[in-house]
């Protein structure tokens, strides 16, 4: 453990016979991401072992054991900071980029320089396994069912639009990442893709502590961000606030021929977008140590964005011939404000047992948001036969929208053995979502009225009771973890205005597994299985069609249900001094998956209202996919001047959407791989290199073709490595477009998605505050000098 009680992973651990300390190790080891280890001896007496880790002292253990004991836990040994100067340890005593555990992949962004002055959608493009599309839309091993948490919990900061929270939230908070591929039964079933839980930073240093960050970017773009940390005695005070302001241009390009029965003719359509965001976030959090066993935390949060934005869209109309025959444009404002505000607390109980703790939750939260669109449409005259000026008509959309979530979790953890413990807890999620769009159009007099035909209030409620198993035992060096889950799941969707009630009521049982066999030292073997579901949300499941976009109607559909999604993995880590390599194959076969459909409407539909070459997209559920592929991670580490890290991902993919359309089957292959280097020529100075490629992959009605970027980043340290400057160039050659091909009986689609990612991003960075000597003192104290720092643990 380190001086802010946090584990230090990739600490040197080895065993020596005490009576010939000359004579090499008797066994050695390198600490995991939760600072555990295991050494094996055939001796008893007389040993002592040594903890060597960059930047701390040494640490030396007498240790006896009993011979009639199999096993022995020497409980926490507290690594003291080295008295040294650190300037150089500073850069060797770097956290590892990637440390794994049994059932996750944790990964340090602080040397990230490609993300600095960013926000926490630019730190995920540089995580292994995690993809971003154009729309900041995530994607872990090519799956979108993808659940993002906030310190290991949902968030109202993220509401119901995460991909604009990721676009908000600080890189510079972040302290790390954690991708969980393959869940255990401990965490929440939904979500099919796995879930990235983003660690937020929190300082545990006695006194005050904090950094300031500011940064300023290309075309308009500014952020900063301030952490305060106070601890004294038995409180701990965290504050944080950021501030971030961008302006953000997109553009999109769609080419669609239409095939009616009697004619073909091609709609395009192209528009540009600039986006301007004003974001307010601030936290609060309070620990107050009530006794040497229990801890209380409560955190508060609020958050304030208004985010306008500015739209022009070109019609144009072909036909067969390629002749123009008609146009339009439209130019539209939009306005969305949006209040954000969380409660939690937190009760957690640590027993004289090691290990064995009782953690209790309650977090509450609430956002509103208005969207308010104005939109002015005008078509030539020459394309409106018998009239001599030009048409113009106007419409305006009002949304209003308000959520509220509600957790209530408990969790126990009971050690049995040295090497085995088991786990439970029980957790209450209870969501409710409220929409109210309102289509105002003018009326005879001029006059905006209410348009009942297209206007809709929307309300869905949501509660889930969960309760969970977890065991877990070693024997030797193979470690094994099972468990199940049960969740009981009670939804409603109420659409107002037709007074339409669908309500679902489902159980569902959740089982995990997962082994890990260590070969050799730095050689070890994973297997997984998850059962997990991903849920239909308020936006699939509302039947109200959605015609902000003239030419593309949008619609939820209520009759959708769950998809269920089995995962099987196996996973292989290989640690050779300065060279690290995770591999896995996986395997992945889901029932009922939820997708995107888009069909070209007849005129004669009432939606269509005799118009043609109008699409809607809704929502179905396919018969099936599967998904196979095959996941490397390679981590190269020389010293304090060069590391580099490189992944690839190739994946299969099948879908069989036979139920929606006689020939919906298909298939294809994807890949992505990603890059980065970097260089450290002296203790001041950084340097990064990063480049990824998404390759092209199989949608349910065409595919998508391949994306590629890069970008660098240099940074200088001064004043002691309290401060430093930094300068970063995102999508240095301009290519990172996202473009679909859709192919229907009734249509040929081609679209491409571009949004502002060639950016550069000049940021400056300081930190303050002291380190109690207290506390190195305390931790002395409480180690005993050494021995087999049992005694820390008695009451």
């Amino acid at each position: 453990m380190d001086e802010n009680d946090e584990p230090l992973p990739f600490a040197q651990i080895a065993i020596f016979d005490k009576s010939n300390p000359d004579k090499p190790a008797l066994d050695g080891t390198i600490s995991g991401e939760n600072g555990e280890f295991i050494l094996t001896v055939n001796r008893v007496k007389n040993l002592e072992l040594r903890v060597f880790f960059v930047g701390y002292e040494n640490q030396n253990i007498d240790i006896n054991l009993s011979k009639d004991k199999e096993a022995h836990s020497v409980g926490r040994i507290f690594m003291r900071p080295s008295s040294s100067e650190l300037g150089a340890v500073d850069v060797e005593g770097k956290r590892a980029f990637m440390t794994s555990n049994l059932d996750k992949k944790v990964f340090d962004i602080s040397q990230n320089i490609v993300s600095e002055g960013g926000t926490a959608e630019e730190a995920l493009q540089n995580i292994p396994s995690v993809s971003v599309d154009m729309d900041g839309g995530i994607s872990l091993r090519g799956s979108s069912d993808v659940t993002i948490w906030i310190n290991g919990k949902p968030s109202a900061l993220i509401g119901g639009d995460r991909n604009a929270f990721l676009d908000q939230l600080p890189a510079s908070e972040i302290d790390r990442i954690e991708i969980i591929t393959n869940p255990s039964s401990k965490y929440d079933a939904d979500g099919t893709g796995g879930i990235i839980n983003i660690i937020l930073k929190k300082d545990r240093r006695n006194g005050t502590n904090g950094s300031f960050t500011t940064a300023v970017g290309t075309r308009n773009k500014t952020n900063q961000n301030l952490l305060l940390n106070h601890k004294q005695g038995k409180f701990n005070i965290g504050f944080s606030y950021s501030f971030n302001y961008r302006e953000i241009y997109r553009e999109r390009e769609s080419s669609r021929t239409n095939f009616l029965s009697d004619s073909t003719f091609t709609n395009n359509q192209s528009s540009w977008t600039n986006n301007i965001n004003r974001n307010h976030v601030a936290r609060l959090s309070v620990d107050y140590e009530m006794n040497k066993r229990n801890t209380l935390g409560i955190t508060m949060g609020a958050g304030h964005t208004n985010r306008h934005s500015y739209e022009t869209d070109d019609f144009t109309f072909l036909d067969g011939r390629d002749q123009l025959f008609n146009e339009f444009s439209r130019r539209s404002a939009n306005y969305r404000p949006r209040n954000t505000m969380e409660f939690g607390a937190t009760h957690r109980m640590n027993f004289k047992q090691q290990g064995r703790e009782w953690t209790s939750d309650f977090s509450f939260s609430r956002n509103t948001e208005t969207d308010d669109q104005f939109v002015r449409q005008r078509q030539p005259a020459i394309y409106r036969p018998g009239f001599e000026r030009d048409s113009v008509f106007r419409e305006n959309f009002i949304n209003e929208n308000e959520n509220t979530f509600l957790t209530i979790q408990t969790d126990y953890v009971h050690p049995l053995s040295e090497k085995s413990l088991f786990e439970i807890g029980a957790k209450t999620v209870m969501r409710t979502i409220d929409t109210d769009l309102e289509r105002q159009i003018p009326g005879e007099d001029g006059e905006f009225m209410r348009d009942e035909r297209v206007s809709n209030a929307f309300r869905f409620t949501e509660t889930v009771h969960a309760a969970y198993g977890n065991y877990q035992n070693a024997w030797g060096k193979l470690r094994f973890q099972g468990g199940m889950r049960a969740e009981m799941a009670i939804t409603q969707s109420e659409q107002r205005t037709t007074d339409s009630i669908y309500p679902y009521n489902y159980f569902n049982l959740f089982p995990s597994a997962f082994i890990s066999y260590e070969v050799a030292k730095g050689k070890k073997w994973q297997a997984s299985y998850t059962r997990r579901i991903n849920r239909p949300s308020s936006r699939t499941l509302n039947p109200f069609t959605d015609v902000t976009d003239p030419l593309n109607f949008r619609r939820g559909n209520p009759t959708l249900i769950p998809e269920y999604f089995d995962s099987y993995e196996i996973g292989y880590e290989r640690i050779i001094e300065k060279h690290t390599f995770t591999g896995a194959l996986y395997f992945r076969s889901t029932n009922n998956q939820i997708t995107r459909f888009r069909r070209l409407l007849d005129p004669s539909d009432p939606v269509a209202d005799g118009r043609e070459g109008i699409t809607l997209t809704s929502f179905e559920n396919l018969v099936s996919a599967q998904s196979m592929g095959f996941e490397g991670v390679y981590i190269l580490s020389l010293g304090r001047k060069l590391n580099a890290q490189g992944s690839f991902n190739y994946f299969y993919r099948r879908l069989f959407g036979e139920n929606i359309q006689a020939d919906l089957n298909n298939e294809g292959r994807s890949w992505t791989t990603r890059g980065n280097a970097n260089y450290s020529p002296t203790d001041k100075w950084s340097f990064q290199l990063s480049v990824f490629y998404w390759g092209p992959g199989p949608t349910p009605q065409g595919r998508r073709l391949g994306i590629f970027g890069t970008d660098i980043g240099a940074k200088y340290d001064f004043w002691n490595k309290k401060a430093s400057v930094s300068l970063r160039i995102s999508d240095i050659f301009n290519t990172r477009r996202f473009r679909l091909e859709i192919e229907d009986p009734a249509f040929v689609n081609t679209l491409m998605f571009n949004r502002e990612t060639q950016i550069a991003f000049l940021s400056f960075t300081y930190k303050f505050g002291r380190d109690d000597k207290r506390t190195r003192d305390e931790r002395k104290g409480r180690n005993g000098g050494g021995s087999d720092g049992e005694e820390m643990f008695d009451m």
